[in-house]
């Protein structure tokens, strides 16, 4: 993932994710298993769900990449409880490629 990797939250529990990335392999994929909200304790609250959930993680955000020496825009929209949006200081992301 390069600099500049952004997670948004919007006050009506809406959130988008936007990112370049690229891997060092052919047909890899940078995977998002799910990006947690943190209150200003870092004590997880909730996490994202994506509004195009994968059928084994409704959390998942993936962006396919087939070839090594592009570089591929991943993007995301994804819907939390609004009642959180005031207590979020943090977010955090469990993810590979």
């Amino acid at each position: 993932m390069f600099e500049g990797a952004t997670w948004t939250l919007f006050s009506d529990g809406s959130a988008s994710f936007d990112a370049v990335v690229t891997s060092s392999d052919d047909d890899d994929a940078w995977i998002i298993h799910h990006a947690d909200l943190l209150d200003r304790n870092q004590a997880v609250m909730a996490s994202v769900v994506n509004v195009n959930p994968w059928p084994d993680n409704p959390h998942k955000f993936a962006q396919n990449m087939p070839d090594r020496r592009q570089r591929y825009r991943f993007t995301g929209q994804g819907r939390f409880n609004p009642g959180l949006f005031e207590q979020t200081v943090f977010m955090s992301m469990t993810y590979n490629c």
